[in-house]
């Protein structure tokens, strides 16, 4: 398949050389004033052609036809000048004009087209260079001068381009930030909403964590604005039935049993009547109270439950550790993640994930590869990976199935 589509690739730019050629033969042969050099002309011309189209030009075949194009064109430009006494430095003058063209038209297609101004630089770049070629009293080394003059135009073309490149990029960043400040918004609605249950928050926390994935790696162009709202829609759509779901079995439950609830925790009652410190306060009782007052608490306080949890206290022993990850700290939730993959039973690997950092994660794939880790399943890992990762997993399975065979 591979090898097809590359075939596709070389034809293709086979095929674009050889309009590139007509074109710049039909523009040489106006010149020539008589049928000899129009033959030797064409002759020389067709040579490029065969060359091309039938010769073995190998895996690095683009720099090879560039290369083949650019001498064919010099042999062009000396056999007229040779025939017929053209003015070298006016043909020079013309071959960088075109070719400076040709840079320009490239820069306009990728360039988004509201950034009127940055493209009227442009524009107003190559201007300046045809004009400063074609007034100029060149000497003897008048071709070096007039490529010197080329690549400082290229210079300032990049210059220009990587300009409005920067605004784009820098409009893009700050719409992603307002999303992930709205999405956290909702987040918390929606777990609020949920009732307390576990299931529920799980699923608006997986799905959370994918749309901020989607933004932090999309490629975004001049429509990202139009790009983000609809996957942050789309977030919400899959948010709405998430809670629909569950709203919907919490109703059909509550109808079988009036104090029958998803969460099966058996908690102590709270009493935050006289006593205010946390440690006082982890005689825990109705799950729906602790859900609620997460939001609240110190980022101290929900590290320290977490600590209990992960050193098997008593008081935490009935709690499940994921209602604590939307409001830990980064470094908590790396310490759940480790204890995850160590094959820590009270811990649900997938329900982790979406809230390791990408920095935990690589250093996850860094020990998987060299051999560790191999009775986690990697595959619910990939949606939360760089791409780089899950390559880098690729190759190792790749490579190990080779020595397995």
């Amino acid at each position: 398949m591979n090898k097809e589509f590359d075939n596709i690739k070389l034809e293709m730019t086979i095929e674009k050389y050889l309009e590139k050629m007509e074109r710049k033969l039909e523009r040489i042969l106006w010149k020539a004033k008589n049928e000899d050099t129009k033959e030797k002309l064409s002759e020389r011309a067709e040579i490029f052609n065969e060359k091309i189209k039938n010769e073995y030009l190998g895996e690095d075949y683009k720099k090879v036809i560039e290369n083949l194009y650019e001498s064919c064109l010099n042999d062009l430009d000396n056999i007229l000048y040779k025939e017929e006494g053209q003015n070298e430095i006016e043909s020079v003058i013309e071959k960088y004009s075109l070719k400076i063209d040709e840079k320009l038209n490239k820069y306009l297609t990728k360039i988004d087209k509201s950034k009127t101004s940055s493209i009227e630089k442009l524009k107003e770049t190559v201007n300046r260079f045809k004009e400063s070629i074609k007034g100029n009293d060149f000497d003897e080394d008048y071709e070096e001068d007039i490529a010197d003059l080329y690549d400082d135009c290229l210079d300032k073309l990049d210059e220009i381009y990587e300009e409005s490149q920067e605004d784009i990029s820098n409009e893009i960043s700050l719409e992603i930030e307002k999303y992930l400040v709205k999405i956290e918004e909702k987040r918390k609605k929606y777990l609020y909403k949920s009732d307390g249950n576990m299931k529920a928050q799980e699923e608006i926390n997986e799905e959370i964590e994918k749309f901020k994935t989607r933004l932090k790696n999309g490629n975004f162009d001049e429509d990202y604005e139009e790009d983000i709202a609809d996957l942050y829609d789309d977030c919400l759509d899959e948010l709405d039935e998430i809670y629909s779901k569950y709203k919907d079995e919490s109703n059909e439950s509550k109808k079988g049993k009036k104090n029958d609830h998803i969460f099966s925790f058996n908690f102590k009652d709270w009493n935050f009547s006289k006593k205010t410190n946390l440690d006082e306060n982890l005689d825990f009782g109705d799950t729906k109270k602790i859900i609620t007052l997460l939001p609240f608490m110190s980022k101290s306080d929900i590290d320290d439950c977490i600590d209990k949890i992960l050193n098997n206290d008593e008081s935490m022993k009935n709690i499940n550790t994921c209602v604590f990850l939307p409001f830990a700290s980064l470094e908590k939730i790396n310490d759940i993640f480790d204890a995850a993959i160590s094959g820590n039973e009270r811990i649900k690997l997938s329900t982790v994930i979406p809230f390791v950092s990408q920095e935990k994660l690589s250093e996850f794939v860094d020990e998987y590869v060299e051999g560790k880790h191999q009775n986690v399943n990697v595959n619910i890992l990939y949606p939360f990976l760089k791409s780089s990762d899950v390559k880098r997993i690729f190759s190792y399975i790749i490579e190990k199935d080779k020595k397995n065979e």
